[in-house]
Formats: structure tokens, C-alpha cells, sequence
């Protein structure tokens, strides 16, 4: 240590230009006093003209009590002038502030504020920060589960056709839905099946399904259910799953139902998708975005 001053102090008093505040005179370490005070300058406003009063204190007394004395008086200037240059109000009540970060707070029950806020208070002669937190009251049922409406408001029927128009035996019927836009309710969906009867005829029970030897269920791409000889497998779910109810909704096909076993000329059917496969009967929800 050098005499009188620590080493930083003594670099900064040798320095070649001085080292404050700009557009001071006085306020800022490094400060060139005397040539200041021989050229008569000023402070620019009162808290420059206690810096200047600050570091005569210091120049003419070497002594830590009129050291402490200057550097409170100063403290107290600067304390007072960071005050009056903020006006003192009150916030009315039910004040709305926005931020930029949007936050969730259907799963808290409390919001808690955190400000950094520089006071312009001291303690033992240095700047203090402090932290202010603010906890708003918040409704005792905000944490309460939220109601959405997702009913159906309504069901559209689209009909869609296979590619081929050619239907012969053995050959391969395929009916796609490209709109991915959709939503599609597999239980709710059906098969349609129009035909002329070319010569006396007669349906056995769940007689259309036996039209049918393979049929595929396929969600982009991937194979979500199959079912093999149709008639057999659909008649077999039937008897032992169907019950009074259900099986009248059902003779609009041909499930026991004897106006449809003498056919004349030209008929048609309408298949439940869910008498013909289980992931139809089984999923009661809706596919979206899918092919």
C-alpha cells in the first residue's frame, strides 16, 4: 500500500485524463481538484456541487470521522435528488398490468410478482437493491377443472364411392377418403350396397354380408382391422352379442327380417360398419387427419 491511499486509489489520481461521471465537473473518481478549483469551475447542478464539496472534505482532511461525515452528506444529497426526480403516486385500485410473458394460472393458485427495484436508500453508506414480492389475492376456484363444451353439434353423411365400376367375383372393391380435413366416425359409418336381382332369389339371414369375402380396414396406410368371410363371422358376433333392441335397428339389411328374403328386380342395403368389424363396434371416437 502507498501512503495515505490504497494502490487503485493512487492509479487512478496519476492517471494522464480524469475518470467520472460525463458531463460532470466534480461527481466520479479521478477527478483533477485542484486544477478544477484554480480554473473556478462550477458544479453543474447540486449533486455535482456536493461532489466537488465531497472531494474538498477529502483533500483538506486526512482523518476517517470528517471522511465519514463528507461521505454521508453526500450520500444524503444523492439520496434526496434520486427521489425528486420520480414523481410519488399511488396506483388506483383494479390497475390492469400486461406483460410480455404470458403465464398459466389455471394450474396455481397463487401468482407471485418479483421486482428488482433500486430504492435509492442506503445502507452503511453504499446503494442498496432490494426485492419486492407481490402476491395478488387470486379466486379460491381458479385451481377448479375447466368445463369444455365438446358435444356434437352435428353429424354429416358423405357418401363415397369405390373406384372400380366393374364388380365381379373376385374382384377387389376399395373405397378411400383422401380428405384429411375430416372427422370421421367410424362406429356411426356404413356400407351401402345396391344390386338387381336377375332371377328369383331369396336372402338368407344376414344375407348381404355374404357378398363379402375379405374386408380390410386401413388408416393411413396401416391395417387397423380385418375380417375373413364375412357372412360367417358377422352372423356369429351376431348371435351371441345382439339383443332385441339391436336386432330390429338391424333388419334394414336383412337381419331377421322377412321382407327382404323374396327380392324382385332392384334392391338395396344399408351395412352397419359395425356389424362388420369389432374396431367399429368397439371404438365409439372420431379420426382426424387421416387417409
Amino acid at each position: 500500500m502507498v501512503s495515505g491511499s490504497g494502490v487503485l486509489n493512487n492509479l487512478i489520481d496519476n492517471l494522464p485524463f480524469e475518470l467520472h461521471i460525463p458531463g460532470y465537473n466534480y461527481c466520479g473518481p479521478g477527478t483533477k481538484l485542484q486544477k478544477r478549483l484554480a480554473r473556478g469551475d462550477k458544479g453543474i447542478n447540486k449533486l455535482d456541487e456536493a461532489c466537488k464539496n465531497h472531494d474538498i472534505a477529502y483533500w483538506l482532511h486526512k482523518d476517517i470521522t470528517n471522511r465519514n461525515l463528507a461521505d454521508s452528506k453526500l450520500a444524503e444529497i444523492a439520496h434526496n435528488r434520486w427521489n425528486t426526480s420520480f414523481t410519488k403516486r399511488k396506483l388506483p385500485k383494479k390497475t390492469v398490468n400486461i406483460s410480455d410473458t404470458s403465464i398459466d394460472i389455471l394450474i396455481t393458485n397463487t401468482i407471485r410478482v418479483t421486482c428488482n427495484l433500486i430504492e435509492g436508500w442506503y445502507v452503511n453508506n453504499v446503494a442498496a437493491r432490494v426485492i419486492r414480492e407481490f402476491s395478488p389475492n387470486v379466486p379460491p376456484d381458479i385451481s377448479e377443472k375447466v368445463n369444455y363444451d365438446d358435444s356434437i353439434e352435428s353429424i354429416e353423411v358423405h357418401s363415397y364411392y369405390p373406384f372400380n365400376d366393374n364388380f365381379k367375383n373376385n374382384d377387389e372393391i376399395r373405397i378411400s377418403i383422401h380428405q384429411q380435413d375430416l372427422i370421421v366416425l367410424p362406429c356411426q359409418s356404413s356400407i351401402y350396397v345396391e344390386g338387381t336381382i336377375e332371377k328369383d332369389a331369396n336372402f338368407v339371414n344376414n344375407g348381404p354380408t355374404y357378398l363379402f369375402q375379405d374386408l380390410r380396414y386401413e388408416l393411413n396406410g396401416m391395417e387397423i382391422d380385418r375380417s375373413k368371410n364375412c357372412g360367417i363371422t358377422s352372423a356369429m358376433k351376431g348371435y351371441v352379442s345382439y339383443n332385441e333392441g339391436m336386432v330390429k335397428g338391424l333388419k334394414s339389411f336383412g337381419w331377421y327380417n322377412d321382407t327382404v328374403k323374396d327380392i324382385e328386380d332392384e334392391f338395396g342395403l344399408n351395412i352397419p360398419l359395425s356389424h362388420l368389424l369389432g374396431f367399429a363396434e368397439d371404438y365409439k371416437k372420431v379420426t382426424l387427419n387421416m387417409n
